[in-house]
């Protein structure tokens, strides 16, 4: 493993955070087209108490603040509405420099999504049974990354049975990913190394959200290797278009 493969791993992320006046880009779960946008006449936060008895101590600093919110967020394509609650803190920047501005806000980081954002494109040929599966794996990883990985590893599993029946009748995840490699070499090693870390997720609880939003990446890279069509039909393209020599095709 080279340095730059370890720190572009470590630095994988899937949690954002908002503010009233900025929100990041994140696709609306109702109808996958427009971004959700943040309803600020719904808005409400509030410092927690424990956060307020603080203001009593003699080294007392703003960034010591923590809020709650809950909040209603609009789609700008459908009007769809999605619901969070979470956390927050103060974000205080003092200046450095002369052409440097003070900044002093709250910062929000959710903790629920109702419905669950997803956190990556699901294929719309995934079998529904998988889609359920990870949507319960996005709305888990707000708030407890190894919960989320495994159910990750449950939705391999009922990805392979969709896949093939058959390898149900094989206890072992790992040996039934073995089994899944014979007829697809490539997708099975990229299962595997999800299912590795749901194991480590059930033993120790020790994961990050780096390794679950590499779990993600692998997890998406894999659905659409299985039922992207995309690359072969290009093939068959290529291969007709070869096949007349780039000539103009009569109608059928």
């Amino acid at each position: 493993m080279t340095a730059d493969t370890y720190f572009d791993y470590i630095n994988k992320r899937f949690k954002v955070s908002f503010t009233e006046t900025s929100m990041p880009s994140i696709l609306c779960p109702h109808c996958s087209k427009g971004e959700i946008k943040l309803q600020k006449e719904t808005f409400a936060f509030e410092e927690n108490p424990d956060s307020k008895a603080m203001h009593n101590h003699p080294e007392w600093e703003p960034d010591w603040i923590e809020y709650r919110y809950a909040a209603s967020f609009v789609c700008s394509n459908c009007n769809g509405k999605t619901y969070s609650c979470g956390t927050g803190g103060h974000f205080v920047h003092h200046p450095c420099h002369p052409d440097d501005e003070y900044a002093d806000f709250p910062i929000f980081y959710p903790k629920y999504f109702e419905p669950s954002i997803s956190l990556f494109k699901v294929h719309e040929k995934c079998p529904q049974n998988v889609k359920e599966l990870l949507n319960l794996s996005f709305s888990l990883a707000w708030v407890d990354v190894s919960a989320s990985a495994n159910k990750l590893r449950i939705a391999i599993e009922t990805l392979l049975n969709s896949l093939e029946p058959e390898l149900a009748e094989i206890k072992a995840l790992h040996n039934r990913i073995e089994s899944f490699g014979k007829q697809q070499p490539e997708v099975a090693q990229l299962l595997m190394a999800i299912k590795w870390l749901g194991n480590e997720a059930s033993h120790d609880a020790t994961l990050k959200e780096y390794d679950l939003a590499f779990a993600f990446e692998v997890m998406e890279l894999s659905i659409n290797k299985l039922y992207d069509d995309s690359e072969e039909k290009i093939k068959q393209m290529v291969e007709m278009v070869n096949s007349n020599k780039g000539k103009p095709f009569k109608s059928w």
